[in-house]
């Protein structure tokens, strides 16, 4: 899988940076709680800068049902901490989190979970997006090269 996506990185139309640019946003996007939008965040972010829209696709592929748990609690704690350092008052989780509780603060208060949580996966797009062009810019950078070296002078072995 990896092989595949990052021969489908080199192969796409346009700069190096286009790329990284659009694969940053799809991956860090990937933080906020809101996964019906990461596709059409990611791809607007990458409208409005000029970015690859669809390497910002395969950029959203950061985000699975694996990586997940581990991306929405650090937004949730990043929030929580963001919330403190301004005072602001927040719902506690508690240390045994059930299922129960995440309805029963959904139906009767959405706001007090999804604000902070949402505020720390905009925190953790914005700190993490740097990141990820920069990974990304380097591997394509790396790989188109290695590509042409490979293509464009192939090794001939004498017979």
């Amino acid at each position: 899988m990896l092989t595949y996506t990052q021969l489908r990185l080199i192969r796409l139309k346009g700069s190096t940076r286009s790329i990284a640019t659009g694969f940053a946003f799809g991956a860090s996007i990937s933080f906020t709680p809101l996964p019906g939008t990461h596709i059409l965040g990611a791809g607007l972010c990458s409208v409005l800068t000029r970015g690859n829209v669809l390497s910002s696709l395969v950029g959203t592929l950061v985000g699975t049902p694996w990586t997940f748990p581990f991306m929405w609690w650090a937004a949730y704690k990043t929030g929580d901490i963001a919330f403190q350092l301004f005072g602001a008052r927040i719902v506690e989780m508690p240390k045994n989190l059930t299922w129960a509780f995440l309805v029963d603060e959904f139906t009767h208060h959405p706001m007090d979970l999804m604000v902070p949580w949402i505020t720390g996966g905009f925190i953790l797009m914005a700190l993490s997006w740097p990141v990820f062009y920069i990974l990304c810019y380097r591997a394509v950078d790396r790989l188109r090269k290695k590509y042409r070296r490979d293509h464009l002078h192939p090794v001939r072995h004498a017979t």
